[in-house]
């Protein structure tokens, strides 16, 4: 199994589509608090690309693993939730539930009267 940031590419940037993410051993992760997971920030994830495009703007998620209930956390933006097949299978993932974080939302998903209250 893997940890780490991803995002998700509806169309090709600079080379990339579909899924792009820093894959993380398990073994090789960080422990943050009762989870395992990978310090890689999106944004430094992101300027591997090598684009203009601003990171903010691609639907993006995180995989965790949750050492207290022995399975993944997948943080996700909605808009990609489809597409968690796909995320299971790139992060070689087993047991899992699907969590939503305001960190993982793009401006597409951003539920702006919510974000006022």
């Amino acid at each position: 199994m893997f940890v780490g940031p991803f995002f998700y590419f509806e169309e090709a940037v600079a080379g990339q589509g579909g899924i792009y993410a820093a894959l993380v051993a398990l073994e090789k992760s960080e422990q943050i608090a009762d989870k395992l997971g990978a310090s890689l920030s999106h944004q430094e994830l992101f300027d591997r690309l090598n684009t203009d495009i601003d990171y903010i703007n691609i639907p993006r998620g995180r995989v965790v693993y949750d050492t207290v209930k022995k399975e993944a956390v997948i943080y996700i933006d909605r808009c990609i939730e489809t597409r968690i097949k796909e995320i299971i299978k790139a992060f070689e993932i087993d047991k899992f539930r699907i969590e939503y974080d305001e960190h993982y939302v793009c401006p597409g998903c951003w539920d702006l009267d919510a974000m006022w209250q």
